[in-house]
């Protein structure tokens, strides 16, 4: 375990020069970013100007849901922002080669080949949109909500993470696979909101099958009643747990079907 920290923290200061030399960039998609929210949550402001509640929701309720699907996002666009890159060119140019030569875990030297520093203003925004929720929102008990939004801040990075890994490792068959992991991550925004406002069917998918759901928007309603167990939170870390478990095989059953560039 000290021998990847220390090595996590060598790519760290690697990721820091890199950050150095395209301050710029960073300050613009920054900017942009904050621009893509202020419009979405103007969108909100109007909505509910008109309509007080959906499906009994308020205002607020859904500023938070909205606003803490942004964290576990930006988190996970954060650390593992270079399996982006891995499912479109690793494979297919053989650069994977390099990883299994080493004498540490692939998976860990992808993870931490590049640190986005651009995730922090996603980051940034959710928090303040979150903090700003809850000043309107009666929770029953606050120390328990607040116990309840830290863990499921953490399984909701878990849920990114191995979604994200998963089709980030179907490139070892496929060689390219980033069409397949953008269409399915753009799937995220549209759990961005509460799932009941959504058919059966569709709440299903984004609960068992692409479970974004599970990220904000399902937790959300344990954390507005303070809940701290019931079948819904066996839900959540079953999901969690299961997708976790899926990404490993699939991701290691892909390496092990690894054909170098020049086979």
């Amino acid at each position: 375990m000290k021998r990847y920290i220390k090595l996590y923290k060598v790519y760290l200061n690697n990721s820091f020069k890199i950050l150095k030399m395209s301050t710029a960039n960073f300050v613009i998609g920054f900017i942009a970013f904050l621009a893509i929210q202020v419009s979405a949550l103007l969108f909100l402001k109007v909505t509910f100007g008109r309509i007080p509640s959906v499906n009994g929701y308020n205002f607020y309720q859904v500023l938070f849901v909205y606003g803490f699907s942004q964290i576990p996002r930006g988190l996970d666009h954060l650390y593992s922002d270079y399996l982006w890159i891995f499912s479109r060119q690793s494979v297919v140019k053989g650069e994977v080669d390099r990883y299994l030569v080493r004498p540490v875990s692939p998976y860990f030297q992808v993870i931490c080949e590049r640190v986005q520093f651009d995730a922090l203003g996603e980051i940034f925004v959710g928090v303040v949109i979150t903090l700003y929720a809850i000043t309107g929102i009666d929770f029953p008990n606050p120390l328990i909500s607040l116990i309840l939004s830290f863990v499921y801040l953490i399984t909701g990075c878990i849920i990114y993470t191995s979604i994200k890994t998963i089709c980030a490792s179907l490139a070892f068959w496929m060689k390219k696979s980033m069409n397949i992991l953008r269409s399915v991550y753009g799937l995220s925004d549209l759990t961005k909101y509460p799932l009941s406002i959504y058919p059966p069917v569709v709440r299903g998918f984004f609960t068992y099958l692409i479970p974004f759901g599970v990220v904000a928007a399902i937790p959300s309603e344990l954390i507005f009643s303070s809940t701290l167990f019931n079948m819904t939170t066996v839900t959540i870390i079953s999901v969690a747990t299961i997708f976790t478990l899926l990404a490993s095989i699939i991701w290691k059953k892909g390496v092990r079907s690894y054909e170098s560039a020049g086979n």
